[in-house]
């Protein structure tokens, strides 16, 4: 099955399904996606977005974000989703850090910490966010579900890192997962672009700013950490931080797991 889904212009769009369970199961294919803004979706991508009937399309981004890029989506799509405005106090724009490290204001280990301090900050300060994912995720009842933010990579990381382990699937294959994202054409492209307004952007540099901008297997672990700290395990912290249940976890099993 393919991972990546043919967008011309959708940003990350892959499916998160496919993966074993430790308990030996299967997460099912095409229920479950997630990607960056779709904002430049063309029209045989908005097509390709129909085909998949989504239950509901869940948005990370922040107000602003939506103002500056808003999606292309049918009225339909529009009425099944749901934003829960993510921006951690730590947040700043990949734009506002490369004019700061142009100016040598930061260095690029202030940028790979408070990327990590960002994800701490996804765990402890917006549960109640991610907590609307699984109740809208478990409204859907086995419906084909969307998750996405700006880049598709760090908020819909996290996201679609709870989401797999609510279902069973080892932590070291959601870090691989994650990754994915560095390997996505478009996401480096608008990466690079941004790169570009402050730096002159070589082909040798490319791999430096990608360790910078993109998804970091530390971030994750870090996110991680703090689930560990908060919660004890992430089993502890779906129940007690997202609410989210022993038979919630059975029907959601139920619905995206096959044997």
């Amino acid at each position: 099955m393919q991972r990546h889904l043919p967008f011309e212009r959708g940003v990350n769009f892959r499916d998160f399904g496919g993966y074993d369970t430790a308990d030996g199961a299967r997460v099912k294919w095409r229920k479950l996606f997630r990607c960056g803004h779709l904002a430049k979706l063309s029209e045989s991508d908005q097509a390709t977005l129909e085909s998949l009937q989504l239950g509901f399309v869940c948005d990370f981004r922040s107000e602003r974000e939506n103002e500056k890029l808003p999606p292309r989506l049918s009225a339909a799509l529009m009425e099944r989703r749901i934003l829960l405005n993510i921006w951690p106090k730590s947040s700043r724009t990949i734009g506002d850090m490369m004019r700061r490290l142009a100016a040598g204001e930061i260095t690029d280990e202030e940028i790979y910490h408070g990327q990590n301090v960002i994800y701490r900050e996804f765990v402890t300060d917006f549960a109640a966010h991610y907590g609307r994912m699984f109740a809208r995720l478990l409204q859907a009842e086995g419906q084909p579900i969307l998750i996405h933010c700006t880049a598709g990579k760090d908020r819909t990381g996290l996201g679609a890192a709870l989401i797999l382990s609510a279902l069973g699937v080892p932590e070291g294959v959601i870090v691989d997962d994650y990754l994915i994202s560095n390997g996505c054409p478009i996401l480096r492209e608008e990466i690079f672009a941004i790169v570009r307004r402050s730096h002159e952007l070589k082909a040798d540099d490319e791999p430096r700013f990608m360790r910078l901008l993109g998804a970091r297997a530390d971030s994750l672990h870090a996110a991680f950490a703090a689930i560990a700290q908060t919660s004890g395990s992430v089993d502890g912290y779906l129940a007690d931080s997202l609410g989210v249940s022993a038979r919630d976890r059975d029907n959601l099993r139920r619905w995206y797991l096959e044997a």
